[in-house]
């Protein structure tokens, strides 16, 4: 297992015929895009709502967006996630209830539109994406972890933004 320490900078490693030492080939010729996963975990807080942050660079492709709620939440009414580029924003995914079991939330119709699909298609900049739980009703235990894969595209000199 490697250990990568942010911001990681991928560069392809274009000589085939003898590969650097002082840099690994992380990416083969022209062929291949990278593909990353990240994830944050978000918690309750009584009646207010709360973000997770994840940030992908930019031109990446998201293909992909799981839901895993670690433990129920105890909303009176509902706990709802979006997922947007603003607190609250659903630029990605529209409320869906995690007043669930805890397991995978399979994603539905209702939670993802095709204008959303279509926003995962490119991020143009850097993209700090808030993963929002927000409870309705008095909520004292529950937590949710977001994980979004996505694809950074011939990743030619291609940095991912450090966490601030």
């Amino acid at each position: 297992m490697s250990t990568l320490t942010w911001p990681v900078k991928i560069k392809a490693n274009r000589d085939l015929t003898s590969p650097s030492v002082a840099e690994p080939n992380l990416a083969q010729s022209t062929a291949g895009d990278v593909t990353v996963t990240k994830s944050v975990t978000v918690g309750q807080n009584n009646t207010t709502a709360v973000d997770g942050l994840i940030y992908i660079p930019r031109y990446c492709v998201i293909t992909d967006i799981k839901i895993l709620i670690g433990t129920a939440f105890d909303g009176v009414t509902s706990n709802t996630l979006s997922i947007g580029i603003t607190s609250g924003g659903t630029e990605y995914l529209t409320s869906a209830n995690v007043k669930a079991a805890a397991g995978l939330l399979p994603l539905t119709a209702t939670h993802v539109t095709a204008t959303q699909v279509a926003n995962w298609l490119t991020t143009g900049t850097n993209t700090t994406i808030y993963c929002t739980q927000t409870p309705v009703g008095g909520t004292t235990v529950g937590s949710v972890t977001v994980r979004i894969t996505y694809t950074v595209p011939n990743p030619d000199n291609i940095t991912h933004p450090s966490v601030p």
